[in-house]
């Protein structure tokens, strides 16, 4: 199990550091391809709409072909798609390149569930598997705090080749792992727990949360140089700061739901209202005190997503791969639409604080859907008398 463990976390890992590094760019993409805030947005969702496509194919090659295979292609991709961008001539080509390395991403997540998840007991998947989501945050964190000072050094094309040789170097690593047939295809699940949420509710709160992230990850070191007027290095900072708390939120949401509670509802719960206080409180932010709000919008706003993704492994034991894959659509989904129509906001630095207080706005709807669900599902009618 460490084995897999660690190729499914590493995996994820050099993964978002080649998908996040288009991010953490952001300001020198903008500068050589002219484009506008909405444009960045879009070259953020860009990677989610190959992932979208990726995704639940993924899946299901996942539990036919073996789940270190697909990591390993899974990462080829990533690798050739970051090949696409670094070389691009246009600002299309750089979409192109972009949308490759988010097939290959989509891909890799339903394997490197598989491998996170497989014979984890119930009272330590959630911490696992979050263990495994950290990988996530963490290629963010080396995005953010690597690549812009490379840029500085040399330019942003030649930055990329150090995700680019981490994919291929991972790739070829699992490929060796998959000589061992026990390694391939791991066990299902030997426990699960069977939520008491639709998975409408779980799909809409998934959209949401997966929107608002992406949109802080693309937009994040805009508004630090705009609105905050940082350097390029200071606003990767920023970014990095975020995707910390992320990973922080990560393990320390895992950790409350196998400890603390029976239910993985409560977490995700709690993750919103957090992400609620921490977005509405960026606006009214400067400083070094933006950098604890960045923090708190990563703790709750990202760090979320483990325990969703334990919750969706429970719910079908025999094909994790395949469940999952129908999960991320609608993560990715999220991911895609929301940059480009909360950049549409933004139209000078008075009116980032629509954008953040926005995000808020639908957190609290997807806040509201997740509870609602909760208590129709347990027969708790949800009326005025019952409340006075």
């Amino acid at each position: 199990m460490k084995v897999q463990l660690a190729l499914a976390f590493w995996g994820i890992t050099v993964g978002a550091f080649a998908t996040f590094g288009f991010a953490s760019l952001a300001p020198e993409l903008r500068e050589e391809f002219e484009l506008s805030t909405a444009a960045v947005g879009a070259v953020g969702a860009m990677a989610y709409v190959g992932s979208l496509v990726a995704t639940v194919p993924a899946g299901r090659i996942t539990d036919r072909m073996g789940a270190t295979r697909m990591l390993a292609l899974a990462l080829v991709l990533i690798a050739g798609g970051v090949s696409v961008g670094a070389g691009a001539p246009t600002a299309l080509v750089l979409l192109a390149g972009v949308g490759l390395a988010g097939i290959g991403y989509g891909a890799a997540n339903p394997p490197a569930n598989v491998l996170a998840s497989a014979s984890v007991p119930r009272g330590r998947r959630a911490v696992v598997m979050s263990i495994k989501q950290v990988g996530v945050t963490a290629g963010g964190v080396l995005a953010g705090l690597i690549l812009p000072g490379l840029a500085l050094l040399g330019n942003w094309r030649t930055a990329l080749l150090v995700p680019l040789i981490a994919c291929v170097t991972t790739g070829l690593v699992a490929l060796w792992l998959a000589r061992a047939p026990e390694r391939a295809t791991p066990p299902v699940l030997t426990e699960h727990h069977t939520t008491t949420v639709s998975m409408a509710g779980m799909g809409i709160y998934g959209f949401v949360l997966a929107g608002v992230q992406n949109t802080i990850i693309s937009y994040v070191a805009v508004y630090l140089v705009d609105h905050e007027h940082l350097s390029v290095t200071a606003a990767g900072v920023g970014l990095a700061v975020t995707m910390l708390g992320g990973a922080a939120g990560r393990l320390g949401w895992g950790v409350v739901s196998d400890r603390l509670f029976d239910s993985r509802l409560p977490p995700l719960q709690l993750a919103a209202a957090g992400a609620v206080v921490g977005l509405a409180a960026l606006p009214w932010t400067d400083g070094a005190v933006v950098y604890l709000a960045l923090a708190l919008v990563g703790l709750c706003a990202i760090g979320w997503n483990g325990v969703y993704m334990t919750m969706t492994a429970e719910s079908a034991p025999a094909s994790v791969g395949r469940a999952t894959g129908h999960a991320l659509f609608w993560l990715y989904a999220g991911a895609v639409a929301a940059p480009p129509l909360f950049g549409l906001l933004v139209g000078g630095p008075d009116s980032w604080a629509v954008l953040w207080t926005a995000m808020a706005a639908a957190v609290v709807v997807a806040f509201g859907v997740l509870t609602l669900q909760q208590a129709r599902s347990r027969g708790v009618p949800i009326t005025t008398e019952e409340t006075r």
